[in-house]
């Protein structure tokens, strides 16, 4: 996965610069990192002495040096992170967006050796047991699925193991809850975006794709929309057009059948790209042209858009940053005691393509 460079303007929590890591080491030795943790906690029997001559050798040219006290840091934390992913599809990591932001929190933290514990699972009782709930974890980051009362319970539990929290995409939570820090991107103003775009080109009627199952950031995108189309977002004007598990072939069903009963309207708006590629490649199958007879945007800009013809029109996620963004938080509450903030709202930006514009 290509890590994208930072982008300018994003205040961020601080964290120390990455330092030189085992794996530097362990690759400037040709070693594995476990023999670098030998030589660094002081396992010298388990090792050739030349192999420990040229590890050392390797850790003096690549600076490395272990945390102050590192030994007894490694016995009093996990060195771990915990991501919980509830999804109800069971397709978590082929979802583009979820695959970014833990791509880009695992990375961020193997800079600074720790590691990415994962727990999935399409359904979970507030009750059930939680791997993180065994002392395997130094915290946990969630990205949640199911009813806003489901959720706030899961993370107000999940609060209580004295850990702290990263809860992705979420809004409305309580804000009694120091042990939580919230990190979403702003998807009102995405829904504010693409809406008033498609309005100003012209369009009357709308209909919007959306998930089967919400998540925060869908719902807040979809109330986005609908204030970005003012007066135009009544029933009358502006469909919802629910698409199931979002594949290729829900969402043309759901289309096909939106369309066996209804005119094709001006604009179709998607809550992510995958749908909206699936709704540009229907109406061209259906003989419309895209944009002149009909629009149609995504949500998102992953790296997959640019296989559309024509080329979506979308709003750019920062999914991989936020994961990067929630690591150097969890970082820093670990060394200070304290998050630096407890909301951290990424900008989201309008990208004109042209399945709206021609050229």
């Amino acid at each position: 996965m290509t890590r994208p460079p930072p982008k300018s303007g994003k205040k961020a929590p601080r964290a120390p610069a990455p330092r030189p890591t085992m794996r530097k080491v362990a690759i400037a030795a040709g070693v594995s990192v476990m023999s670098v943790s030998n030589v660094v906690n002081g396992r010298f029997d388990l090792l050739r002495p030349d192999t420990r001559q040229r590890i050392e050798e390797a850790i003096a040219k690549v600076g490395y040096r272990p945390h102050a006290g590192a030994r007894n840091l490694r016995r009093s934390r996990a060195m771990t992170v915990g991501l919980l992913i509830i999804d109800q599809s069971g397709t978590f990591l082929g979802e583009p967006f979820i695959a970014q932001i833990a791509g880009g929190l695992s990375a961020t933290l193997g800079d600074y050796n720790y590691g990415m514990l994962l727990q999935a699972s399409p359904t979970l009782d507030v009750e059930d047991s939680l791997v993180f709930e065994h002392g395997r974890t130094d915290a946990v980051c969630v990205f949640l699925e199911g009813s806003d009362g489901y959720r706030a319970k899961l993370i107000e539990r999940l609060s209580k193991l004295d850990q702290p929290i990263i809860a992705f995409q979420e809004v409305g939570l309580r804000n009694d809850l120091p042990n939580v820090c919230v990190i979403r991107q702003h998807d009102l103003v995405g829904g504010q975006l693409i809406a008033q775009h498609v309005r100003d080109l012209g369009a009357k009627r709308f209909a919007v794709l959306t998930p089967g199952i919400m998540r925060p950031g869908a719902s807040q995108r979809l109330i986005g929309i609908r204030e970005g189309l003012g007066r135009d977002s009544g029933e009358k004007t502006c469909a919802i057009i629910p698409c199931g598990d979002m594949s290729f072939a829900s969402t043309q069903a759901a289309l096909l059948a939106f369309l066996a009963d209804n005119p094709c309207p001006d604009a179709f708006l998607s809550l992510n790209d995958h749908m909206g590629i699936a709704t540009v490649k229907l109406m061209k199958a259906q003989g419309l042209r895209v944009p002149q007879d009909v629009m149609v945007t995504g949500f998102n800009n992953m790296e997959f858009r640019q296989y559309a013809d024509p080329l979506l029109t979308t709003i750019t996620s920062h999914a991989y940053e936020m994961g990067a963004v929630a690591a150097k938080a969890i970082l820093y509450r670990l060394e200070h005691g304290r998050f630096e903030e407890t909301e951290i709202v990424l900008p989201v930006d309008l990208v004109v393509g042209g399945s709206t514009v021609t050229d």
